[in-house]
């Protein structure tokens, strides 16, 4: 009969430390199922407005070494060329027929 009460006063701790399992994992499944559902709601209502359209860019220079240190498009404009070579006289467009 000894043996049989030690081991019912043993469970005692375990089953206190089940109950406290089973309730954290009820916690843990009431969040992941709020988790679920913003997810779904985040999914579902998108759109497009969040996204950023990419702009056309138009490109002035590139470099001519494609491995170089200081490779960036764009860092010259026509102001940066040499005046010989700039073309200061508008020309007038012509006619196609």
């Amino acid at each position: 009969m000894t043996k049989a009460r030690s081991r019912v006063d043993s469970d005692v701790p375990l089953a206190a430390a089940l109950d406290r399992l089973r309730e954290e994992l009820a916690v843990v499944r009431e969040i992941l199922d709020e988790i679920r559902d913003e997810l779904k709601w985040a999914n579902r209502n998108q759109g497009d407005t969040d996204r950023c359209p990419t702009m056309p860019l138009r490109i002035t220079s590139m470099p001519l070494d494609p491995a170089a240190l200081d490779w960036e498009i764009n860092r010259f404009t026509a102001a940066d060329l040499p005046v010989e070579i700039r073309d200061p006289t508008p020309r007038q467009q012509g006619e196609l027929f």
